[in-house]
């Protein structure tokens, strides 16, 4: 497999904070459609299912569909150019969203926002790997996965107030603006590598790469985990801000402040300390520290989306989705770490792709689908309270089950570096 290692940027706090925006961006991008669901239903006359595929399955099967192929693209070409590209192209068609007035054009214009948004963590992390050792790998990619909070608190503030006083359009052209600024400065400012490599390795033949990394149980367990809590973790943000507005008479302004905050707080904070619980526990010896920290983050989200059934009042309920949102945001930042340390130079960004492909095409593709239809079948059996309940039962099953294929893939992964490390002194020898 291919080797490639570059010093790190000369200049590698501008780098993590770029990198740091554009997966800031990007989630802004794809959680605007959680805080406008409300606007949107209600101007264009859709479902909760209809908005179910919007937020989610058309999202992912388009996200599907190009982040391999693109990821091929990534471990054998231009990163930066790559990154910089579809970064406009997804602020392009975020904005182009704005002007849709039917369920197809809405539909069309987020299926390219997905085709642009797949360029993103396939270079983002294949760079990081080049410029960082793996000590340091989860405290850094833990910092650029702060992005992720920061920028679902921008997409509800920014585009719950703009609603509220503006339009929910505005709120797409605000946010396809930021895309495309931020994808401009990518190509401006940020290095690659591989332009100083005067002698590539051509990377390992797609086949080949494939099999490198379904054939190893740690990478398998992992996919099933992510997927699982990516289904828990995008249910939850996209139906939260709804149940508030719905069931308990928020304004999509106040959904938004609130819901935002939570997410920020909860976010930042569970995302920074999973990643230094990894480090801490890698440097001590546990060979599967990431997947193991990230198991204990989301079993946090089990009992929180339980108590989101039983406990009264608005307040009490948004502190417990803020529970929930801690667990299910902190599991990101050490699988990406943990995907990295299964994959070689020559795999790095198809394991990226293929984590944000398991995440998004059942987690996303699913999660926000199987909550909005079981809200619609018991709305006539529990009016007023169908969606909290869809959300807690969807979303704590999920949860669940991701803990347990978690600890399966941090067992696994122990087991495969105890026993490559076994290997390393007998070959040499």
């Amino acid at each position: 497999m291919q080797a490639e290692s570059a010093p790190p940027p000369t200049r590698p706090r501008l780098v993590v904070g770029l990198m740091f925006a554009l997966i800031a961006a990007g989630i802004m991008d794809r959680q605007l459609m959680a805080i406008l669901a409300e606007p949107i239903r209600n101007d264009l006359g859709l479902s909760s299912t209809q908005i179910g595929l919007l937020a989610g399955t058309v999202f992912a099967v388009f996200y599907a569909l190009v982040s391999l192929p693109v990821a091929l693209l990534v471990d054998r070409f231009d990163r930066v150019r790559i990154l910089g590209w579809t970064g406009i192209v997804s602020g392009l068609a975020t904005a182009a969203g704005g002007l849709a007035g039917s369920f197809a054009a809405l539909a069309g214009a987020r299926a390219v926002v997905a085709i642009g948004d797949a360029g993103g963590p396939p270079a983002i992390w294949s760079l990081v790997c080049a410029w960082f050792t793996e000590a340091r790998r989860p405290r850094i990619i833990a910092a650029i996965q702060i992005g992720a909070p920061v920028g679902g608190v921008a997409a509800f503030v920014v585009g719950g107030l703009v609603a509220q006083h503006l339009d929910w359009r505005a709120a797409f052209w605000i946010s396809g603006a930021v895309g495309v600024l931020l994808g401009a400065l990518a190509l401006w400012l940020l290095p690659e590598p591989r332009r100083l490599d005067t002698a590539p390795r051509p990377a390992p033949p797609v086949r080949q790469a494939l099999a490198f990394l379904l054939g190893q149980p740690a990478f398998l367990w992992g996919s099933a985990g992510i997927a699982c809590a990516g289904l828990a973790m995008f249910g939850l943000a996209q139906w939260a801000p709804s149940v508030m507005q719905r069931e308990h008479g928020w304004t999509s302004g106040q959904t938004g402040i609130a819901v935002g905050l939570v997410t920020a707080l909860g976010g930042i904070a569970g995302t920074w300390v999973s990643g230094l619980l990894a480090q801490r526990r890698r440097m001590q010896g546990d060979e599967g520290a990431e997947f193991a920290v990230a198991a204990g983050a989301v079993a946090l989200a089990v009992p929180a989306l339980a108590a989101s059934l039983v406990v009264d009042g608005p307040w009490a309920v948004l502190a417990a989705y803020g529970a929930a949102i801690t667990g299910l945001l902190a599991w990101n930042a050490p699988t990406i770490a943990g995907f990295q340390l299964v994959a070689d130079d020559g795999t790095r960004a198809l394991a990226a792709a293929l984590h944000v492909f398991w995440v998004n095409m059942l987690g996303l593709g699913l999660g926000p689908l199987a909550i909005g239809m079981m809200d619609d079948a018991l709305a006539t059996v529990l009016p007023g309270r169908s969606l909290g309940l869809s959300v807690a039962v969807v979303a704590g099953a999920a949860a669940l089950a991701a803990m347990v294929c978690l600890l399966c893939a941090a067992g696994a992964l122990r087991k495969a570096r105890a026993t490559r490390a076994q290997a390393v002194p007998d070959s040499a020898s």
